[in-house]
């Protein structure tokens, strides 16, 4: 935990795992609890509907394939990118740096702020883009694969998209292995909450 003088700053916290293990509903947890929440995925969507540097970069980088009315059609991008490995790391690189100047600076806003206990940062690939030495403690959120799916699909997505995102992250064995506490999403709320509480 960063420390000026005697005081210790609030604890930096981060929310990671597999896709659709349940991550955001963890970070609602929190922010019931007195944590600050941020979200890698929020800031990601705010770039890409106002950042004027951005959106020229993600022009010229595709061609504007995926420029409607001057603005990113998400949908498009999505498309795009995850059936090409190299177009996504062309994107990860235009978006990531950027999402992480935003946190660092959130957090030297939020961290002499008395009414938070934590700062808590959703980010699905943490491990992949290698920014664990930011966070004091890292929770990893898992769940059995066939539940996971069917969390995905529900959001209107497809068996096939749930293998192509999925196909992004490292290995669950290694980033669990590297996590300080790890959450099993499988059952209820309420053994969500306890194990939260548990942490």
């Amino acid at each position: 935990m960063e420390k000026i003088g005697e005081n210790a700053k609030i604890r930096k916290i981060a929310i990671t795992g597999t896709l659709s293990a349940g991550k955001s509903t963890v970070c609602e947890l929190l922010k019931t609890q007195g944590a600050f929440v941020i979200k890698a995925d929020d800031i990601v969507h705010d770039l890409l509907l106002k950042n004027v540097s951005i959106i020229q970069k993600i022009k010229e980088k595709f061609n504007g394939q995926v420029i409607k009315s001057d603005e990113v059609d998400r949908k498009l991008l999505a498309d795009l990118v995850f059936c090409d490995s190299d177009k996504l790391k062309s994107l990860e690189d235009i978006l990531h740096p950027e999402v992480i100047t935003r946190i660092k600076k959130t957090y030297e806003i939020v961290k002499d702020l008395p009414e938070y206990k934590e700062f808590v940062v959703e980010f699905p690939l943490l491990f992949e883009i290698d920014f664990t030495q930011f966070f004091d403690t890292i929770v990893f959120v898992t769940a059995d694969e066939e539940t996971r799916k069917k969390r995905f699909m529900t959001k209107g997505f497809s068996e096939e998209q749930f293998d192509l995102r999925s196909n992004r992250f490292l290995p669950e064995t290694d980033k669990i292995s590297k996590s300080d506490y790890i959450i099993k999403n499988n059952g209820s709320l309420e053994n969500l909450n306890k194990q939260i509480e548990n942490i």
